[in-house]
C-alpha cells in the first residue's frame, strides 16, 4: 500500500476495484456526509414517508396511469349499476303482467257472469218493483260477488240497488260516483250497457248486452320505471278493463 499525506497532514485512503489510491481527508468527508444522506433518503422512501409517491406506493412515471385505472373502474362501476338496474326492470315486468293477466281473468270471468244474468231476466218482470230493473240488479250482485271471492276487495263498494248511472238501457255502477267507467279514475266499476249489437253468422245484426268491468290495478315496475330517464319512461294504467258480450234473449 502506498500511502500519500496532503498538504495538512492528513492521510486517506481509496479502493478501486483492487487497486489503492490516496485521498485527501476533505474529499473523503465530503464523499462520506453524500453517502450517509444517500441512505437516510433511501430509509426514510423504503418506510414510505418520502412524500405523496411514496405513501400511495406508486412510482413518479406510474401515477397517471393509475389515475387511468381510477376511471376504467369508475366506468365499469356505472355500466354494472345499469345492468343491475335493467337486469331489476327486467324481472319485476314480467312479475307485473303476470299479476295483470291474471287480474284480466277474475274480471273477464265477472263480466261474462254478469252479462248471463243481465240477458236470462226480463227488464219489465212484474215481481220486481225497484227503480232499477231486478235483471240488472242480479247482475251486479253476481259481478260483485265474483270480484269479492276472487280476492277483489275494493268491489265491495258496489252497490246493486242504487247505480251511479240508470237509463232506459245503461246503468253504471261506480264506485266513484261518476256517470261512466273511466280507466284513469282508478276505481271499480261495472257498466250495463243493452244497446250492443253483433253480427250473426249469417251476417245479421243481432241486439246484446255489453257488460264492462273495470278495476285498478297498481303497477309494481312503477317505483322503478320513475328511475328511468323521462324520454324512455313509458305511461301505465291505472285501471285494467274487461268486456263480455252476449246476445239478448226474446
Amino acid at each position: 500500500m502506498v500511502r500519500r499525506h496532503d498538504s495538512r497532514g492528513a492521510e486517506a485512503s481509496r479502493f478501486d476495484g483492487g487497486a489503492t489510491a490516496h485521498v485527501p481527508s476533505g474529499e473523503k468527508e465530503s464523499v462520506d456526509r453524500r453517502q450517509q444522506k444517500f441512505d437516510v433518503s433511501s430509509t426514510i422512501q423504503s418506510r414510505g414517508e418520502s412524500g405523496r409517491l411514496s405513501f400511495q406506493g406508486l412510482k413518479p412515471n406510474e401515477g397517471r396511469a393509475h389515475e387511468g385505472r381510477l376511471a376504467d373502474d369508475g366506468k365499469g362501476g356505472l355500466k354494472l349499476m345499469l345492468r343491475v338496474l335493467f337486469g331489476a326492470l327486467l324481472v319485476v315486468c314480467v312479475v307485473d303482467i303476470g299479476r295483470a293477466w291474471e287480474k284480466e281473468r277474475v274480471l273477464s270471468k265477472a263480466a261474462r257472469e254478469g252479462a248471463r244474468i243481465a240477458v236470462s231476466i226480463p227488464l219489465s218482470s212484474p215481481d220486481c218493483v225497484d227503480r232499477t230493473p231486478c235483471a240488472i240488479e242480479s247482475a251486479a250482485e253476481a259481478v260483485k260477488n265474483s270480484l269479492t271471492n276472487a280476492g277483489l276487495s275494493e268491489a265491495s263498494c258496489i252497490t246493486p240497488k242504487t247505480p251511479s248511472f240508470s237509463g232506459i238501457v245503461v246503468w253504471v255502477y261506480s264506485c266513484d260516483g261518476e256517470t261512466a267507467c273511466s280507466s284513469s279514475s282508478g276505481a271499480v266499476c261495472v257498466k250495463f250497457d243493452m244497446t250492443a249489437v253483433v253480427a250473426g253468422k249469417d251476417g245479421a245484426w243481432i241486439p246484446s248486452t255489453r257488460v264492462t268491468v273495470e278495476a285498478p290495478h297498481r303497477w309494481a315496475v312503477g317505483s322503478l320505471v320513475r328511475l328511468l330517464p323521462e324520454r324512455l319512461r313509458m305511461p301505465l294504467p291505472k285501471a285494467l278493463s274487461m268486456d263480455a258480450v252476449t246476445a239478448n234473449r226474446g
